[in-house]
Formats: structure tokens, C-alpha cells, sequence
């Protein structure tokens, strides 16, 4: 099984270029398994929306990133273990025995929105344990690829007025556009250091076509 994850801001159009990569993939003959995070619908993912609700407090930047990783996590493992151990049962079959896995979000999005909330000289060092925790120690699959879809934050806000969020109710990530800024540059940094594949997705100011960014989707893959 090969793991693709699809990252970016909210409103950059990651669940449309999943989709559209799925079915490409399809197309060509490969089994692939679709999944997004947070899993809204777990009871960790009820955790969560507490959280973006703000019901541990109002300013994203003041909740301790270890405490909502360690959550995020939890939703990660809980849903790719339950799928598993469902295997069978649901006319499904295990993650591993699919061609490609596609996650629209996963262990790489602490990286971007909680390692954000850290004085820039311990942003390394949480990224390493964040990964040690989930990768190792929850034995998650590491990912074969992380595709970035660029997207200048002003351009995803104006795209997210357009559109509720996923869970419902309230999102302190969302409404703070400065936080949303320090996100960016920490996903731009991850290109830079981590390996990610860096999508530009717009051009004078506005976003390209959807078809032009999966254009540009299977180019980065090409070269992975």
C-alpha cells in the first residue's frame, strides 16, 4: 500500500483533488481507500469539535499543543485500527491490502497547526515527537508522499466564506487569520525541510481550475 496524504489550509480544495486522485488511480486499474481527519464522527472526533468550538478556550494559540495533538492522534489511531478490525465484516478489507491509501489530512496537519503555537526554536524538536509518537509508538503508516496544496491564506478565507465547515458549529482555527498566516508558513518550511511536495495552486491572485491543480498534482507524483 502506498500512503498519499493531501494537506493544506482549510478551503485549499484538498477533498476535491482527493476525489479527483482516486479516480484517476481507479482508472488505471488500482484499488484505492479514501479517508479524512479528523473523523468527525468517532468519539474522539467529538473531542475535537469541542476544541474547535472553543470550549478549552477561545484562542487556538493558548490551548497546549501536546494536550490537542495527543487527541488528533487518538482519532487517527482509533479510526485506521476500528477499520481494520471491521475488515470483513463490512464488505471492506484491510488498509494495507489496497494499492493506495489517500488521506485527506493526517499525522502531517500537527505539523502545520500545532508545532504553529511553539516559539520557532522548539517547532523542530515537537515535530520529532509528534512523529515518534504516532509513527512509532501507535505504529501509524508513514506517508510515501505529502502533497501541500499552496494557497495564499487570504485567497483559502475568502473561498471558506462560501462554505460551512465540516463539523458544524464554531472553529477558533477559522476565525483567527493570523493563526491561519503562522500555519502557512509552517507548512512552507515543512516543503522546505521535510520533503513535501509544494502545489502551487494559484496564479495572479486566484485560485487555478481544479482540473489545472490535479495537473499539477500528478506532475509532483511523477517526480516522487
Amino acid at each position: 500500500m502506498k500512503l498519499i496524504v493531501i494537506e493544506g489550509l482549510d478551503g485549499a480544495g484538498k477533498q476535491t483533488q482527493t476525489n479527483m486522485l482516486a479516480s484517476w488511480l481507479q482508472s488505471k486499474g488500482k484499488s484505492v481507500k479514501m479517508l479524512d481527519f479528523p473523523n468527525y464522527s468517532s468519539p474522539t472526533g467529538n473531542i475535537i469539535k469541542m476544541y474547535l468550538n472553543g470550549d478549552f478556550g477561545e484562542d487556538a494559540m493558548a490551548v497546549n499543543p501536546y494536550f490537542i495533538s495527543t487527541l488528533y492522534a487518538l482519532d487517527r489511531a482509533t479510526t485506521l485500527i476500528k477499520h481494520d478490525c471491521d475488515a470483513g465484516t463490512h464488505a471492506d478489507k484491510r488498509l494495507a491490502d489496497y494499492d493506495y491509501l489517500i488521506v485527506d489530512r493526517y499525522v502531517t496537519s500537527n505539523f502545520i497547526y500545532q508545532a504553529t503555537k511553539l516559539p520557532e526554536g522548539e517547532r523542530t524538536k515537537f515535530i520529532n515527537w509528534a512523529s515518534d509518537f504516532e509513527y512509532k509508538k501507535l505504529e501509524l503508516p508513514q506517508p510515501d508522499c505529502v502533497l501541500f496544496l499552496d494557497v495564499d491564506p487570504e485567497i483559502t478565507r475568502a473561498l471558506r466564506e462560501n462554505r460551512g465547515n465540516k463539523h458544524g458549529g464554531g472553529d477558533i482555527h477559522e476565525s483567527d487569520n493570523n493563526y491561519l498566516q503562522n500555519c502557512y508558513d509552517v507548512a512552507k518550511k515543512c516543503c522546505d525541510d521535510l520533503g513535501w511536495k509544494a502545489v502551487e495552486c494559484c496564479e495572479n491572485n486566484k485560485i487555478l481550475p481544479p482540473d489545472t491543480i490535479f495537473d499539477k498534482i500528478l506532475d509532483a507524483l511523477a517526480e516522487n
